[in-house]
């Protein structure tokens, strides 16, 4: 073969064909097809972008005829003034900066129509209440107050939802707005590459060319979409990979693919180093002050936070715990790699764009958790198992949907196949839990005696039965003087040192069920009791 520089060159035309997405970078797929004469030839591709990794550059012919020679990347400074894109990007982030302080304000705004909206239905309700007991005011007018105001919460819920999203979106780009602008502005002229390609041809014919490499100011991460309501047992999952890209060129209706993989650049064999332990060499802690290593799933923290909010109702963490040691090591994730359902078209103006990647059905059991002392509604868990030849979750952020309505959204963990997770849907206001005060009584003068009976009613309007667990709290004492004595309870109840009271039931579609419970305080005549302001 002759010298590089003696060859014929020949312009290649290429087209992006497919499109790999790491966590900071993605490696590209160009084709193109050449018509070749016998003998000696390079082929050239031009206009490479700057952000490509020379070192990366592959090439390969689809035919036995061609015999292909090391690839050279040669840089190409474009010595032109960039003051253009520097006016560009600094228009660029003026603009960010107004439409996200529009959204702010936009988001402040539907906050307050929905306090206010809260506040009006709230003053409503207690005139309405006052007008039927007196028969002032018609069934009717009471019902189409409601239909009006879950209408306008439901309407006020998803904008601000989808502003929310939209504030999120805006704050993603004017970072790396900013970044840009902050690379332009100390940055050198610009580069971009031209790629040649020496080769011998057997024969004259028809050559496609193949030329992979990777890019750099490419990412993805991973969110989902969950709906359910109308079939209990049923959750749907859209599975998305949000996608971005500033690489200097854009992918135009190819295919994707993502990868959690991290390309080394380095191909040596870290060398791990030794694993240490000793005896610790701290004093004992009691085990009321130890902190707790064991985990709770996301409704049960809630659960403990609202309780521990009562007055006087500080909760002592779980004991019995090991201290975890101070050197940690995070687990290990396995390399996922996914396949975007459809061909997308990616450009490269760093805005965010959503991927589908799957959907899936998951079987689930949902539950309640009420907690009468602080809300007149339960709290809704679903507990689900990725199925054995489903897709490994990667830890992302779900938007929740219920009946097609906005409810929030849940943050979860990596879930391999096969693995069980749980997640928080949020209050579900359809369950009524009613809680009251039957009797408060005050007795014995020579020993102060308080007694406080409740009674709670639960109401399943759904047509299927659920499975809820109800949590109620009575005081824990401080002092030896002061006895808490739980001396009633129907259903029997399962009661914890710290005071929480559990009842587990099945309550059928469209049921009532109750549960009440009374406890008693003693404590000195003449001695002042706090905490018991609830």
């Amino acid at each position: 073969m002759g010298h590089p520089s003696l060859m014929t060159t020949i312009p290649v035309e290429t087209q992006i064909v497919a499109v790999t997405v790491y966590p900071t970078q993605a490696r590209v797929t160009r084709q193109g097809t050449v018509q070749l004469a016998q003998g000696d030839a390079t082929l050239e591709l031009i206009d490479l972008p700057a952000t490509l990794q020379p070192q990366t550059v592959q090439a390969q012919g689809h035919s036995s005829k061609a015999t292909l020679q090391t690839v050279e990347v040669i840089p190409i400074p474009d010595l032109a003034p960039h003051s253009d894109a520097i006016h560009e990007a600094t228009e660029t982030l003026r603009n960010l900066e107004d439409q996200f302080r529009q959204a702010k304000d936009h988001l402040a705004a539907l906050g307050l129509k929905r306090t206010f909206l809260e506040a009006l239905s709230e003053r409503s309700s207690r005139t309405f209440s006052l007008g039927l007991a007196q028969q002032q005011i018609d069934l009717s007018r009471v019902t189409d107050l409601l239909t009006y105001l879950e209408a306008q919460y439901q309407t006020l819920a998803e904008a601000i939802a989808q502003q929310e999203r939209h504030k999120q979106d805006l704050d993603q780009q004017l970072q790396r707005a900013r970044h840009n602008h902050q690379v332009l502005q100390s940055a050198l002229p610009n580069i971009c590459y031209r790629v040649c390609i020496p080769l011998h041809m057997a024969t004259t014919g028809p050559l496609t060319i193949e030329v992979t490499y990777q890019v750099e100011q490419a990412q993805w991460h991973p969110c989902y979409d969950i709906r359910f309501g109308k079939t209990p047992d049923r959750l749907k999952l859209d599975y998305f990979a949000n996608v971005c890209q500033q690489t200097g060129e854009d992918w135009s209706d190819v295919p994707i693919r993502l990868s959690t993989a991290t390309p080394e650049k380095s191909p040596m064999l870290p060398e791990p180093n030794a694993w240490y332990i000793d005896v610790s060499r701290k004093l004992p802690k009691s085990p009321a002050h130890k902190p707790s290593g064991r985990t709770r799933s996301p409704i049960l923290n809630d659960t403990y936070r609202m309780l521990g909010a009562l007055p006087g109702s500080e909760l002592p963490p779980l004991t019995g715990e090991l201290e975890p040691r101070e050197q940690t090591f995070a687990s290990a994730i396995a390399v996922v790699q996914l396949k975007a359902l459809h061909t997308a078209t990616i450009l490269s103006d760093s805005k965010v764009q959503r991927v589908p990647v799957a959907r899936c059905e998951f079987a689930s059991q949902l539950t309640y958790v009420a907690l009468p002392q602080r809300c007149d509604a339960a709290y809704l868990q679903a507990h689900l198992t990725n199925p054995a030849d489903g897709l490994p979750l990667l830890p992302g952020t779900a938007q929740l949907f219920r009946d097609g309505g906005y409810i929030g959204q849940e943050r979860f963990d990596y879930v391999a196949p096969s693995q069980s997770f749980e997640l928080s849907l949020g209050l579900d206001e359809r369950l009524s839990v009613q809680r009251e005060l039957v009797q408060r009584h005050i007795t014995d003068a020579s020993n102060n005696q308080v007694q406080l009976a409740y009674r709670l009613n639960l109401y399943n309007p759904l047509t299927h039965s659920v499975q809820i667990t109800v949590l109620e709290q009575i005081p824990v004492s401080r002092n030896e003087e002061v006895k808490v004595n739980l001396e009633v309870s129907k259903p029997p109840v399962t009661q914890s040192n710290a005071g929480i009271c559990q009842w587990d039931l099945t309550l059928e579609g469209r049921a009532t069920a109750h549960i009440e419970y009374q406890y008693q305080v003693n404590y000195p005549c003449g001695t002042a009791l706090t905490g018991l302001e609830m």
